[in-house]
């Protein structure tokens, strides 16, 4: 279907349902039959990052983050993702300085998570001003209600919260079961499988 289908709709679909049945080889075909029907794009650069990421690739998943941002310099999912993975290689001020080109590339774009970025790089005085730059943006320029996140992150901000603290970018991996609520099965679970060997 996704071959005889000219738009991405349904390779994206296909990408998708094999990244979340952790059928990653099936993944990076489709990412690369897009990629054939359209060249360049940064979407399919940051598709294959993901799953790079998935299969602990981190330096295949920062080349392919590398290659989105440069195709698209304002690609936030990539320029997000490279900033996690500088923060995961103990990297505050490279994650930083990829907000900072970002906002110099669009002066409106996720200042929070630069006043994130540079909480992290303990500079909260700088943070709180980036918040405030953003409120006074949201509420003048497009007249938006901040909401209560914003508020939420000042106080977390001020409170120097160990919330805010850096944390792995990268899913912690397949131990970890992707159903909310549900937990994986461990070998001391094996009664429960009816007909199965001991393993």
């Amino acid at each position: 279907l996704s071959a005889s289908d000219s738009g991405d709709m349904a390779d994206l679909a296909l990408i998708s349902v094999s990244m979340r049945q952790g059928k990653l080889d099936a993944a990076l075909k489709a990412i690369d039959s897009l990629e054939k029907k359209q060249p360049g794009r940064a979407l399919t650069a940051d598709l294959r990052g993901r799953v790079q990421l998935l299969r602990k690739d981190f330096a295949g998943a920062r080349g392919s983050f590398e290659k989105a941002v440069a195709l698209e310099p304002t690609y936030f999912p990539s320029v997000s993702k490279l900033a996690g993975l500088d923060l995961q290689d103990g990297k505050p001020e490279q994650a930083r300085k990829r907000f900072d080109a970002l906002l110099k590339a669009e002066p409106g774009n996720s200042q929070a998570l630069l006043a994130l970025a540079q909480y992290r790089c303990g500079r909260q005085g700088e943070s709180l001003a980036t918040l405030s730059r953003a409120r006074v943006h949201l509420v003048d320029t497009l007249g938006l209600d901040p909401g209560p996140e914003l508020g939420d992150l000042e106080g977390a901000v001020l409170r120097h919260d160990p919330a805010l603290d850096v944390v792995p970018a990268v899913d912690a991996g397949r131990d970890r079961c992707p159903y909310p609520g549900l937990v994986p099965f461990e070998t001391e679970d094996r009664e429960v499988f009816f007909g199965r060997a001991t393993d």
